[in-house]
């Protein structure tokens, strides 16, 4: 912030974006700084913390939340910011309203200043503007900026690259190294099963495109942590994923203001399960869920195990466990008490 000064006038605005509203302490931190920067500037904040904690914001986080007007969205970054290289650059249509020249300009300029790295920030965008989306891919391919890569970080749906089947090719082509799908946070109880045959027809396509199968190039994403869950139907199904999409991504899920009326913002983080005991389960319980999450993405030789396959090394586990095989009878485990060195007597040969 204070190299910004060498560049320019000090802003007369600051504003500060906020995902979530357990991390509203980063927003005091970056008030603080800008304010020492910027000591006539009003700090303001943008997100899901501004709109759901409006006065918590205001009164402890020393930043008046507001509301960006779209046309505040359309505005293409400052990518030449005097600053460290972003690690990654993230691409908005502004609702579709961007066209493809305008996003690729972006990729362009980024690319100049050391960005090489990209991912799309709006959820559904190949549901709702697929010929958009197409259209960016189509001219990546053509136009070819150098060494531009793509990331899907949890915001393409399984059933959306199922409505449009052309997408995972260009996708491949335009340089995307792994595609995350978004979890199923908002899949009621009763489509869990489409949810699964989705993600197996998505694993199709991904791999006919040229995604390696049980890599790190795909995942699926699955939400843990919704009001009224049943962890052993959670446990399945991140099973099932698995078995589909090669691993998976735990996404938390973050209680809305009104799920947890009265409780501190810092209190709601989804990593802490918050809604647990509503759900009759422990911690314990959800890190039990977590630890079958990192079995089921452990890597030998960069590939997953699939623990539902066809393979005889599948087939035996699956026996082992339905036999319970780690607990063997009473009468093969013998005693517990390990034998103890005899002692000898002293001057005895």
């Amino acid at each position: 912030m204070r190299s910004l000064l060498n560049v320019g006038p000090a802003p007369a605005r600051v504003v500060v974006e906020c995902g979530t509203s357990f991390w509203w302490r980063g927003v005091r931190e970056v008030a603080e700084l800008a304010g020492e920067a910027f000591p006539r500037a009003t700090i303001e904040v943008v997100g899901p913390y501004a709109a759901l904690f409006p006065d918590h914001a205001a009164t402890v986080a020393g930043a008046l939340p507001i509301t960006l007007p779209d046309d505040t969205l359309a505005r293409s970054p400052s990518w030449g910011l005097p600053a460290g290289k972003l690690a990654i650059g993230y691409l908005h249509t502004a609702g579709g309203t961007r066209s493809a020249d305008q996003v690729l300009g972006d990729i362009f300029t980024a690319s100049k200043h050391g960005t090489t790295l990209f991912a799309f920030a709006e959820h559904g965008l190949a549901g709702s503007h697929p010929d958009l989306l197409t259209s960016i891919l189509e001219q990546v391919v053509a136009r070819k900026p150098r060494r531009v890569s793509f990331v899907s970080s949890g915001t393409l749906a399984p059933d959306e690259l199922i409505a449009h089947p052309h997408l995972p090719e260009l996708m491949r082509k335009a340089g995307f190294r792994q595609l995350f799908f978004a979890d199923d946070r908002n899949i009621p109880e009763g489509g869990t099963e489409r949810f699964i045959e989705d993600c197996t027809r998505a694993a199709m396509l991904c791999h006919k495109a040229g995604f390696r199968a049980r890599s790190d190039e795909l995942a699926a994403g699955i939400c843990l942590g919704r009001p009224g869950e049943d962890l052993d139907e959670r446990a399945r199904v991140l099973t099932a994923a698995s078995h589909a999409l090669g691993s998976v991504v735990v996404w938390p899920y973050q209680p809305a203001a009104a799920e947890m009326p009265g409780s501190d913002p810092e209190d709601m983080n989804g990593k802490l399960f918050p809604l647990r005991a509503q759900n009759g389960a422990t911690y314990r319980d959800y890190l039990n869920v977590l630890g079958l999450a990192t079995v089921l993405n452990a890597k030998y030789r960069e590939h997953t195990f699939d623990f539902l396959g066809d393979s005889l090394m599948a087939r035996l586990f699956r026996d082992s466990l339905a036999r319970e095989a780690w607990n063997p009878e009473q009468a093969v485990k013998g005693s517990l008490q390990l034998p103890a060195p005899r002692h000898r007597l002293r001057g005895a040969a």
